[in-house]
């Protein structure tokens, strides 16, 4: 019988939060436009869609997750709106 010995190694890494808080004030940007441009934000909803999805499970920022989930219903309005529209 194998038994493997797992060690324990500590490692230290630097997270710079003035990025963090950026990339949180850019989405939180694009939230305030698809709310408020609604079917003129249409044309960008699918490049926006792409970048918001995987920052759901963005693991570093609470605010990041929250303005990426919060997004998700305003593109929806938008392409809603712009298909209504034509």
């Amino acid at each position: 019988m194998c038994v493997g010995v797992c060690a324990c190694v500590q490692q230290k890494f630097g997270i710079k939060t003035a990025g963090l808080e950026e990339k949180c004030t850019a989405m939180q940007m694009l939230v305030v436009y698809a709310k408020d441009l609604k079917e003129g934000f249409a044309e960008y909803a699918p490049t926006i869609t792409k970048i918001m999805v995987p920052h759901l499970k963005f693991f570093f920022h609470e605010l990041v997750r929250a303005a990426a989930a919060e997004i998700l219903p305003y593109l929806l309005e938008c392409v809603k709106g712009k298909g209504q529209a034509e």
